[in-house]
C-alpha cells in the first residue's frame, strides 16, 4: 500500500492541474488536498498541535497561502520528530524570490516555480524517488 501525498494549495485550478499531472504520470498514492497551511497542520498534528501520526510519502506545499503560509508550515513540519523526514516540495512565485532561500534553510527538498513547470515538477519527483522514496516501499 502506498503512503499518502498531501497537496497544500489555495488555488483550486493549480491543485487540479497538480493532481492530474501526478495521476497521468503514474502516481497511485491517495492524494489529499488542503487549502492552506492551517489545514495541513491540523491534519498532521491535530487541533492540539500534538503529532497525530499521519505518515505521508510526500508533501507538495505552496508558499503563498492564507492563514498559515507554506514557510510557517514547513518550519513546523521540520520541528517534529514524526514529520521532519517527510519530503517536501515547495511551490513559489518566482526564481528571484527570497522565499527560495528561506525554504532551503528550512530544508525543503525542492523548490518549483509557479506557474507549474511540468518538466521541472517531474524532475523534482524523479529526484525524490531516486534519493529518498527508494529507501521505503512507497513509490509515486
Amino acid at each position: 500500500m502506498n503512503a499518502d501525498i498531501q497537496l497544500v494549495e489555495d488555488n483550486s485550478g493549480d491543485a487540479e492541474l497538480t493532481i492530474r499531472t501526478l495521476r497521468k504520470n503514474g502516481a497511485a498514492n491517495k492524494i489529499t488536498h488542503q487549502k492552506d497551511g492551517a489545514q495541513l497542520l491540523d491534519y498532521l498534528f491535530g487541533f492540539n498541535r500534538e503529532p497525530a501520526g499521519h505518515l505521508l510519502s510526500l508533501i507538495l506545499l505552496d508558499i503563498k497561502m492564507p492563514k498559515v503560509d507554506g514557510l510557517e508550515a514547513l518550519a513546523r513540519i521540520r520541528q517534529e520528530a514524526n514529520t521532519k523526514m517527510i519530503p517536501v516540495i515547495v511551490f513559489g512565485p518566482s526564481e528571484d524570490h527570497p522565499d527560495i532561500g528561506k525554504a532551503l534553510i528550512l530544508r525543503a527538498n525542492s523548490y518549483i516555480i509557479k506557474p507549474l513547470d511540468l518538466s521541472g515538477f517531474l524532475k523534482a519527483l524523479e529526484r525524490l524517488d531516486q534519493n529518498w522514496l527508494s529507501f521505503s516501499v512507497v513509490k509515486i
